[in-house]
């Protein structure tokens, strides 16, 4: 997605100069996403020490990349600058008059402490992510699919880390994340992989909002899936922005599900009305995949079968928790994201069944485009299907043993 080289036009920058357009990736779009950050509800997310400093830059990362997505929908060509700069640069003087800024929570729950072999895992598996993106791209395409799935790996993390799981689990369900952004997508289409960006950022958000009703996740979240309907990576990444809020609404303690319909509902509906100002309202399309990616998506779909057997098995076998202050039903996060993904899966099986009886121009496409293989599944509904396993596995290893 090259959203910002109509930017570059209009403010005289050449979009042909690589060092140009890095500078504009590494520092304005995640500077221009910081301000925005700051003006969002009270939250744990946004904080400068420096173990929350990655999560703050991927989601001023992921805010920026929304906003410029948004520009050229709103905007006539010859403005584009001055809009795109100078509303955060109002945003960002009213920030400094009216400091501070919002507050967080004084009593944070204590890191789980991981291991050396479970941080360089962790490290490896968010660091990959890129490396496997950009592998045998140019410069520019390459800085385009990058940066983002760095950010969706910095992001998928901080769901993880957010729903508290022992750091082992979150190192092996980062890794498969790592595989399903990095080479499940086939390499023509990275709007697969930028639309990760936004299903992470909406894990993250989902479980810190579930889990502690951090009104700033929700806001990322809302921007999350008015990102993955930005992206334009097709059906896919629709019928997730399409599912997640009702999922999302119904997962909420009922005295806050008005406040979550409001945030999740309106991200979707912003997402598809700047879609469709934009002229590029998202087609019916599938996700193309090369031989390896076949493999590999196979072998995460095993995996995740496979860990969904054992945790019903840990679940059977050992005690609920005694201690439940919040009387929230165990796992509520890891429910609302397998329940989404799996129901926006379906959507999109009888949406491509339909228009292949419809019509076989879809596959004519496929053809013309040397997309010999598809999947009905996405990257954005495997970082979801993922981080969901993950926490189900975490709860049922947290219980007792049943008594003999």
């Amino acid at each position: 997605m090259h959203a910002s080289l109509p930017i570059l036009t209009a403010i005289g920058g050449d979009p042909d100069h690589p060092a140009f357009e890095l500078a504009l990736a590494l520092v304005l779009v995640p500077l221009v996403g910081r301000i925005f950050l700051a003006c969002l509800p009270p939250g744990s997310i946004g904080g400068h020490a420096p173990r929350e400093l990655p999560t703050t830059a991927a989601a001023s990362y992921l805010i920026g990349l929304a906003w410029f997505a948004a520009i050229p929908s709103l905007v006539p060509d010859a403005a584009r600058a001055w809009i795109a700069f100078g509303i955060p640069s109002v945003v960002l003087a009213t920030r400094i008059v009216l400091r501070p800024a919002g507050l967080v929570p004084r009593h944070e729950p204590v890191p789980l402490r991981a291991s050396s072999a479970a941080r360089a895992a962790i490290i490896a598996a968010i660091v990959g992510v890129s490396a496997l993106a950009a592998l045998g791209l140019d410069f520019r395409a390459g800085l385009h699919v990058a940066l983002p799935t760095l950010a969706a790996a910095v992001l998928a993390h901080e769901a993880l880390a957010l729903a508290r799981l022992q750091p082992w689990i979150r190192a092996a369900a980062l890794v498969a994340i790592a595989v399903a952004i990095g080479i499940v997508p086939h390499p023509d289409a990275p709007e697969e992989q930028l639309a990760a960006l936004g299903a992470s950022a909406v894990a993250a958000g989902l479980v810190a909002w579930l889990r502690r009703g951090d009104r700033r996740a929700l806001a990322i979240a809302s921007i999350g899936l008015a990102y993955l309907v930005l992206c334009r990576s097709g059906v896919a990444a629709s019928a997730l922005a399409l599912v997640v809020p009702i999922a999302g609404v119904l997962g909420t303690a009922k005295p806050s599900r008005m406040r979550a319909f409001a945030w999740l509902v309106g991200g979707t509906i912003v997402g598809v009305v700047l879609s469709w100002l934009s002229g590029t309202a998202l087609p019916v399309t599938y996700s193309a995949r090369l031989p390896i990616g076949i493999l590999a998506e196979i072998a995460i779909a095993t995996l995740v079968v496979c860990v969904w057997c054992a945790t019903s098995v840990l679940r059977n076998r050992r005690e609920p928790p005694t201690w439940n202050p919040s009387g929230a039903p165990e796992s509520r996060e890891a429910r609302v994201l397998a329940i989404a993904a799996i129901v926006a899966l379906g959507l999109v099986v009888v949406a491509l069944a339909a228009s292949t009886i419809a019509s076989l121009e879809a596959l004519r496409n496929l053809e013309t485009r040397e997309y010999t293989t598809t999947s009905p599944a996405s990257a954005s509904f495997w970082v979801l299907v993922l981080v969901a396993t993950a926490i189900g596995l975490a709860r049922a290893l947290e219980r007792r043993p049943r008594s003999a």
